[in-house]
């Protein structure tokens, strides 16, 4: 979502919601051939790999032009907490993040402080 203060600063938030990747209770069987360590295995990797984060939210500002033809945009967000076993291993997932981003406008009427005429 984004919300135009003025014509120069814009105010954005966003949230996501997603399902848990992660198989609950995977099986050593492919084709029904059963392999075995095939369990343990997937069991390992989806612990070193977890998707298992199932909410998200950002949040950030952008400034138009706060130097001429440069844009300066600040986010931050995190994912919250989450946790899961897998056989005898188990993975906990949390983070959070700040960046900023910097967009350099090139050519004739990149700046909006300068009227361009319509063609």
């Amino acid at each position: 979502m984004q919300y135009k203060v003025n014509r120069r600063v814009r105010i954005r938030l966003g949230y996501v919601s997603a399902e848990n990747a992660m198989i609950a209770n995977p099986t050593g069987s492919i084709g029904g051939i059963d392999l075995p360590g095939t369990t343990d295995a997937l069991q390992f990797v989806q612990t070193l790999l977890p998707a298992i984060n199932p909410h998200r939210m950002t949040g950030g500002t952008g400034i138009r032009d706060a130097l001429p033809r440069i844009d300066i945009d600040l986010i931050g967000g995190g994912m919250f907490n989450a946790s899961e076993q897998f056989g005898e291993s188990s993975a906990e997932l949390e983070s959070y993040w700040v960046a900023v981003g910097l967009t350099w406008r090139f050519g004739r009427g990149s700046c909006c402080r300068l009227p361009v005429p319509e063609q």
